[in-house]
């Protein structure tokens, strides 16, 4: 009898955690809390907060201001709640958006979230650009580079996410 081995591919396993982390959000029933973000990488970090009363978030303190922060925002928007950052996972695995020199230069844009075991909103969001090895002319040479510029491109990277649910 032939045994049958069933493997999860990373991208079906990506969305069964985001699933999983929606339901135990979803169970927390939430209607009024505060959000704390802080936002870092390598052009600088920053902490934003925002009240979220039923399903409308105010900002109380925005240390985003700054163009570093109206990159990030401009991805997540701003202000935002728990459901904007589950958006922003969802989208970054669902699709496939490269830089802006294209896949074979600066690859896929992806996002790798961690999630909170109990509660299960993000409580860390990492974008990075990874490269497809697949679609890069072999043998690897300087003239598969060729095309390529210096253009850059400041991804978001939600360093830490905490959750203070109002009594």
């Amino acid at each position: 009898m032939a045994q049958s081995i069933a493997i999860e591919s990373a991208h079906d396993a990506e969305v069964r955690r985001l699933q999983e982390a929606l339901a135990r959000w979803g169970q927390q029933g939430l209607s009024a809390y505060q959000l704390t973000v802080e936002i870092g990488g390598r052009w600088g970090e920053c902490l934003a907060r925002f009240e979220i009363q039923q399903s409308t978030p105010t900002v109380i303190e925005d240390g985003c201001a700054t163009p570093f922060g109206a990159q990030m925002y401009r991805y997540v928007g701003s202000p935002m709640t728990v459901n904007d950052l589950f958006d922003y996972i969802k989208t970054g695995i669902g699709t496939r958006e490269c830089g802006p020199n294209g896949c074979r230069c600066d690859g896929v844009m992806t996002v790798d979230p961690t999630y909170d075991e109990d509660m299960g909103h993000p409580v860390s969001i990492v974008t990075t650009l990874k490269r497809d090895w697949t679609s890069i002319p072999w043998p690897l040479s300087l003239e598969s580079a060729q095309g390529c510029t210096f253009i850059g491109i400041i991804l978001p990277e939600i360093v830490r996410v905490q959750v203070d649910p109002f009594q």
